[in-house]
């Protein structure tokens, strides 16, 4: 398979089913395929398949923003993924900055609790492809939980 523009290098299958990811939004890919002969000879090209990727803001959500409530406590609300070729949306909430906090909600308000004092915290939210993958191009939101004995921002 040869694609356009030439960012997708050549793929070579023997499946009659091909998933290309992370492309970029809102591109028009070409795919060319070829039939390979058993002895390795390419067929003339037996279609060229031409998609347009949706923009990226159609796939993720906006508007994101993170609210500290307690030393523990962060809560995190967007504006839904305006996507209106999906029913139902979900979101994966990823701490970029501590990778072992990680949650899945169709909500678009999330409140991440037993966090640790002090601490500055980055997070993205990603809409989530059927299969478990990300669309490209997530917001993303730092801040810091409080001092356990105050308040205040520290």
């Amino acid at each position: 398979i040869e694609t356009s523009p030439p960012d997708v290098p050549k793929i070579i299958l023997n499946e009659n089913l091909l998933v290309v990811d992370n492309l970029k939004p809102e591109t028009t890919y070409t795919f060319t395929v070829y039939f390979r002969s058993t002895n390795g000879i390419l067929k003339t090209p037996l279609a060229d398949i031409s998609i347009k990727t949706l923009p990226q803001d159609e796939n993720n959500p906006t508007e994101l923003i993170a609210v500290v409530y307690s030393h523990q406590r962060i809560d995190l609300e967007w504006k839904a993924a305006e996507n209106e070729y999906c029913g139902v949306h979900t979101y994966t909430v990823q701490c970029t900055s501590h990778p072992d906090i990680s949650y899945t909600t169709e909500r678009t308000r999330y409140a991440i609790v037993n966090l640790h004092p002090m601490t500055s915290y980055t997070f993205a939210v990603h809409s989530t492809k059927a299969d478990g993958t990300f669309y490209p191009g997530a917001p993303v939101v730092g801040t810091s939980t409080y001092s356990q004995y105050t308040f205040n921002p520290s």
